[in-house]
């Protein structure tokens, strides 16, 4: 689908997400909000709760989507949210194919709009002063907490290099078998990431 335009409701449903995100920055949490709808009718909201309830998983679509209860079809939906949708929200919002997606702001964090508009997925991008203000507030504040709710990412850890087991210090033997082995690890789980190469 693509990239789409707002309109007036549009506008009224991001206000409402982003009420929802102050709610959790105020809380202390992460200030993301959600709202899924249809048409002008508010289906469900929420807000990333990870700090409140100690949920890894509790980002602010998840928490709409948990709110909202079980649905046969999410096929006339939109969700609003006032941050773009990281890997696993992105992957909620296809797994249950919500045709729509309000994004408040890309600027604090990108997520990765394009991968869902390459799925057919329309994208409406608002660019709303107040979702960047609440999230740079947060970031500013939190910054610890804002790396743990997007698995570790920033400041990226720097990360202590290791030896190979394949290869001793002295470079006089190899191992084979271990090769064999390693390159075999290394290829299955290669098949299982998205893009790897087995």
């Amino acid at each position: 689908m693509g990239y789409g335009q707002a309109d007036q409701t549009d506008r009224e449903m991001m206000a409402l997400a982003r009420a929802q995100a102050r709610i959790s920055l105020d809380s202390g949490g992460v200030p993301v909000g959600a709202v899924l709808a249809v048409g002008g009718e508010v289906i469900a909201a929420g807000h990333n709760e990870r700090v409140q309830r100690g949920d890894p998983v509790a980002h602010g679509e998840i928490s709409c989507l948990r709110n909202a209860g079980r649905r046969p079809s999410y096929l006339e939906t939109t969700l609003y949210t006032t941050l773009s949708p990281c890997q696993m929200c992105t992957g909620a919002i296809l797994l249950f194919q919500i045709p729509r997606v309000v994004v408040g702001e890309a600027q604090t964090y990108p997520g990765d709009l394009p991968f869902l508009a390459d799925r057919g997925v329309e994208i409406v991008l608002l660019d709303d002063e107040g979702c960047m203000a609440a999230m740079q507030e947060f970031q500013t504040r939190y910054p610890q907490i804002w790396s743990e709710d997007i698995g570790g990412r920033y400041p990226r850890p720097r990360l202590a290099r290791a030896r190979s087991p394949l290869i001793h210090a002295d470079h006089s033997s190899i191992d084979h078998s271990s090769i064999v082995s390693h390159i075999s690890t290394v290829s299955t789980v290669a098949a299982l990431v998205p893009g790897g190469r087995a």
